[in-house]
């Protein structure tokens, strides 16, 4: 809930820009905190897939809000999916955190002197199997 905090305005701002013929007030606030989640999930969170997020929001409004809830919910989400090109705010960039890397000492690689190689004995030819005559099947 820290994250909704945090952006909540921005938030709010999508869900307002998204509502069509709804502000904010007007909505049941059980709604509201859910789009709010989803919002999250889908703008600011990469680790949820947008069309679960969708589907997540949808099902808690049928658990806990009007009959008509799931389907506003899933009308504003599904817009603000086809705008969410446009939405997404550029991630703040952290500056990497520069670590030292250990010193390698290259050890020297010793030289290797290729053998000659010796022709083995030719091994004894197997003398050659006649095969078996085999009764024909009636």
């Amino acid at each position: 809930m820290r994250d909704v905090t945090e952006h909540r305005r921005r938030i709010d701002g999508l869900i307002a820009e998204h509502a069509e013929g709804w502000t904010l007030e007007r909505m049941p606030a059980v709604d509201r905190n859910i789009l709010r989640i989803a919002v999250l999930e889908m703008v600011w969170r990469d680790d949820v897939p947008d069309r679960v997020a969708i589907d997540e929001a949808v099902e808690l409004a049928k658990s806990v809000s009007t009959d008509r809830s799931p389907a506003f919910v899933n009308g504003l989400l599904a817009s603000l999916l086809g705008a969410k090109p446009v939405v997404a705010e550029p991630a703040a960039v952290a500056e990497p955190e520069v670590v030292a890397e250990p010193e390698v000492v290259a050890e020297p690689v010793p030289e290797v002197v290729a053998e000659p190689v010796v022709a083995a004995e030719p091994v004894a030819e197997r003398p050659a199997v006649e095969p078996v005559d085999q009764p024909a099947a009636d």
